[in-house]
């Protein structure tokens, strides 16, 4: 687990997990900011490495997403598009919508909820539960 300090305690955590051998989830916990977007998208490119069907990104637990934030998920959505994947916000709350409505960008993401994620075609479809990821 990756674990960025602030004044006031972690400021970013990420877990990741392959729940079966088509999904990676990377799972974000805190602000993405200038601070922390480069631990992040580290350890997207990691992910992204592992050549999955699918990268779930799971923001639930996002509190702020700022400038640098939106370019981590806009260069993890092409880097997983150029190997072949499909990348997926799972559970974005607020913090992570706003920017990328206000931006015009939201309709660049797929998006599933926090829990479910079903594979694309042309697997047959396979819904599993993301928190049995196995994060590590």
């Amino acid at each position: 687990m990756l674990e960025r300090r602030g004044e006031s305690g972690p400021r970013l955590r990420v877990r990741t997990g392959r729940p079966v051998p088509a999904v990676v989830v990377v799972h974000v916990d805190g602000e993405i900011d200038a601070m922390t977007s480069p631990e992040l998208e580290a350890v997207v490119r990691e992910a992204a490495a592992a050549l999955p069907e699918v990268l779930v990104l799971d923001v639930h637990d996002v509190r702020f997403c700022g400038a640098s934030g939106v370019g981590v998920l806009l260069r993890a959505r092409d880097l997983v598009a150029a190997a072949g994947g499909t990348l997926r916000l799972a559970g974005a709350p607020a913090a992570v919508r706003r920017p990328l409505e206000v931006l015009g960008l939201a309709g660049e993401f797929e998006t599933c909820t926090r829990a479910v994620v079903t594979l694309p075609a042309p697997r047959r479809p396979v819904e599993y539960d993301v928190w049995d990821a196995g994060f590590r």
